[in-house]
């Protein structure tokens, strides 16, 4: 899988101390028809047991990732940016799945 680190979430990962998690956060459905759905969310630092993820250092950042995680497009980077809008201090990932 590709990655890219756009300037703005590089400022901001050197920040934090250069090493981010990205993992999956569980978010409940709710009604009888609902599923659970696993959404991928950027937190700073390493992870408490790296057994269950990769690791791979781009631009002096470490990020670490879950090893099922997945590219939505190969043609494309998964792309950690900047969060803009309802989480302006935090940081986003795009173009990923299970």
């Amino acid at each position: 899988m590709k990655w890219h680190i756009t300037d703005e979430a590089m400022v901001k990962i050197t920040t934090l101390g250069n090493e981010i998690t990205i993992d999956l956060q569980c978010i409940v459905g709710g009604g009888c028809c609902a599923i659970d759905q696993y959404l991928p969310i950027v937190t700073e630092g390493k992870p408490a047991d790296e057994t269950p993820f990769c690791k791979l250092e781009l631009k002096e950042i470490i990020i670490y990732y879950p090893q099922k995680l997945r590219a939505i497009d190969d043609t494309k980077p998964a792309r950690i940016t900047a969060s803009k809008g309802w989480f302006p201090h935090g940081l986003e990932i795009e173009n990923v799945q299970l």
